[in-house]
């Protein structure tokens, strides 16, 4: 569930981070139209305009004479074939075009190729009633070398009517600096966050499987479960209460049996074996079914050596209990050397003597008591 969450979130800012940038390709640059007054210019039109994915690249907002120029139509119009300009007067030469007849890049190869005078920009309109649109290039998009925009033709009214180059006015092609870095710094910074995440949800899939496998092995399957045997309770059983919920065990009631022969309501030790560890709660020993090998992690292996060792050594250290134990399993315990000698003792009538040691009421020198002693005053 983890996992899903982080790709949905992966999902939701790349379609994020795509719709900023589609939205910002249809008003990526803009046209100025700028009239000539004594210390400057004054910009007195202002239209968007989008660009194009072939062609030269178009400055940041700038406003240098040299940054400008006079817009021109083009002859021929649609600018389909090699242009000619013959026109003086102007730094820079920009064809204005309208859309048709041939692909953009096209248009733009043949105002590059203007003679005697190239254009140094090509400026598109649309078709009346028509908002921009991004431009992409097929043929000669690759030996295109100047900028290319498209405007509305409501734009190009303006622009080629009221403020023509005949009268003075001159035109800028700028890049919105919001839009410019976006192209510049963007591209690459989603390819590196892409990146990022792809190598994050490749390394959570693999922990969680990781996870999963690890798990998998210390928790018994629900196959192997349905092979331990059930049994029903009777009044005399060696088993009268679960010691997992502490309650006793019902007439007629199913219980769990484990290998290790502790009994278990069902309801209390299924899901810890399927959930929790696949080991006796009391005893610490394996729940293997018949046919399943011991292929549990290391971690299982050191919990039973630690289980079978602190086993051990409880009952070296309550060997009433282990006696007891090895009593209610019906195998005799093993004495010890003291009891050994203490029972042939016993069985063959040897008793330590007894001495009697009579002292007069003045001595207080006694003799360190012994087994076997009987001191009296005399």
């Amino acid at each position: 569930m983890h996992m899903q969450n982080i790709c949905v979130n992966c999902e939701i800012f790349m379609l994020f981070v795509l719709s900023v940038f589609v939205i910002s390709t249809y008003e990526q640059y803009i046209i100025e139209v700028w009239e000539p007054r004594p210390g400057g210019f004054q910009a007195v039109l202002q239209c968007d305009a989008t660009g194009a994915d072939f062609g030269g690249e178009i400055p940041v907002l700038s406003f240098s004479a040299n940054e400008t120029g006079c817009a021109y139509f083009t002859t021929p119009e649609d600018s389909c074939q090699d242009t000619f300009n013959n026109r003086t007067g102007c730094i820079n030469y920009y064809a204005v075009v309208p859309r048709g007849n041939c692909s953009f890049s096209e248009k733009a190869y043949h105002a590059q190729r203007g003679y005697p005078d190239p254009y140094n920009a090509l400026i598109i309109f649309n078709d009346d009633g028509h908002s921009p649109v991004p431009m992409a290039g097929s043929k000669y998009a690759d030996r295109v070398v100047i900028p290319v925009v498209m405007v509305s033709h409501a734009c190009m009214t303006n622009m080629m009517d009221r403020f023509s180059a005949e009268k003075g006015y001159v035109v800028a092609i700028r890049a919105i600096p919001g839009y410019y870095d976006l192209v510049k710094y963007l591209i690459p910074l989603i390819a590196v966050v892409a990146f990022c995440f792809v190598v994050l949800c490749i390394s959570l899939a693999v922990r969680v499987c990781r996870e999963r496998r690890h798990l998998a092995k210390k928790r018994l399957s629900k196959r192997n479960l349905k092979k331990l045997p059930v049994k029903r309770f009777r009044k005399g059983d060696a088993e009268e209460s679960c010691a997992i919920c502490i309650d006793d065990f019902l007439d007629g009631e199913k219980l769990r049996v484990l290998p290790c022969n502790h009994a278990y309501h069902c309801k209390c030790i299924d899901p810890w074996l399927t959930k929790v560890r696949k080991v006796c709660p009391i005893c610490k020993r394996k729940v293997l079914s018949s046919g399943e090998s011991d292929s549990s992690d290391s971690d299982d292996g050191r919990d039973s050596t630690l289980a079978s060792g602190s086993t051990t050594v409880y009952r070296e250290n309550a060997p009433l209990l282990r006696n007891a134990e090895a009593f209610a399993s019906g195998s005799p315990s093993v004495p010890t050397e003291r009891t050994q000698r203490m029972q042939r003792n016993m069985q063959g009538g040897h008793r330590p003597p007894l001495r009697v040691i009579v002292t007069s009421p003045g001595n207080t020198a006694l003799p360190a008591p012994e087994t076997g002693y009987v001191t009296t005053a005399g």
